[in-house]
C-alpha cells in the first residue's frame, strides 16, 4: 500500500538533502552501535551537519536540531509498535521527522514533534542538575513526572498520526 506524500504543503526555509539524514537514522536503526567494518556513525552525523549548514541552517542550531532527529526516531523505534510492524508507516514517520528538523515546520507530524521539543526541554532541566540541592529533590520529582507525561503525550500524538494516514486494517 503506498500512502500519499505525508508532508503537507508548508514553509521550509531551507532547501535540505536529506540522503546523509536517512543514511544516519537507518544506520541507528539497524545497528544500534557501530560494528567493525561498518561505517562509524561520525562520518554519517558530520555529513548530515554539513548539508544543513550548506542550505543555511545557522551552525550553532545544527548539533540540537540532529540530536532531536535521531533521538525521537530512535525513541519512537522503541515506542510505537507500528513502527516495526508496518515498514511504509515507518518510512512516512522517518521523512516527517526528518523533514521537521531540517526545517520543514509543516508536516503532519508537527503535534507530535512540538511535544517531543518540550520534553527534550523537560529531561535537560532534570538532568541538568548533576547534584541537586536536597531540598529541591521535591521540585525534580515533579520535573520527572512532567517528563513522563509529556512522554505519553508525544506516543499518543504520534499513534494519532499513524491512524489518520492508515487507519487499522488497511
Amino acid at each position: 500500500m503506498a500512502l500519499a506524500s505525508p508532508t503537507t504543503h508548508g514553509v521550509s526555509a531551507l532547501s535540505v538533502d536529506h540522503s546523509a539524514h536517512r543514511r544516519l537514522v537507518n544506520a541507528l536503526l539497524r545497528a544500534g552501535e557501530p560494528a567493525e567494518g561498518r561505517v562509524p556513525y561520525g562520518p554519517l552525523w558530520q555529513r548530515a551537519a554539513a548539508e544543513q549548514i550548506r542550505a543555511g541552517q545557522p551552525a550553532s542550531d545544527v548539533e540540537r536540531s540532529l540530536e532531536m532527529l535521531v533521538t525521537e526516531v530512535l525513541a519512537l523505534s522503541h515506542t510505537a509498535p507500528w513502527f516495526t510492524a508496518r515498514p511504509v508507516l515507518a518510512a512516512a514517520a522517518i521523512e516527517e521527522t526528518i523533514a521537521f528538523w531540517t526545517g520543514t515546520t509543516q508536516v503532519s507530524s508537527r503535534a507530535a514533534h512540538v511535544v517531543w521539543r518540550q520534553c527534550w526541554q523537560s529531561r535537560t532541566r532534570v538532568t541538568g542538575a548533576v547534584r541537586p540541592d536536597p531540598t529541591d529533590l521535591a521540585d525534580l520529582a515533579v520535573a520527572v513526572r512532567a517528563e513522563r507525561f509529556l512522554r505519553l503525550e508525544w506516543a499518543a500524538r504520534w499513534l494519532a498520526w499513524s491512524q489518520r494516514l492508515a487507519p487499522a486494517g488497511n
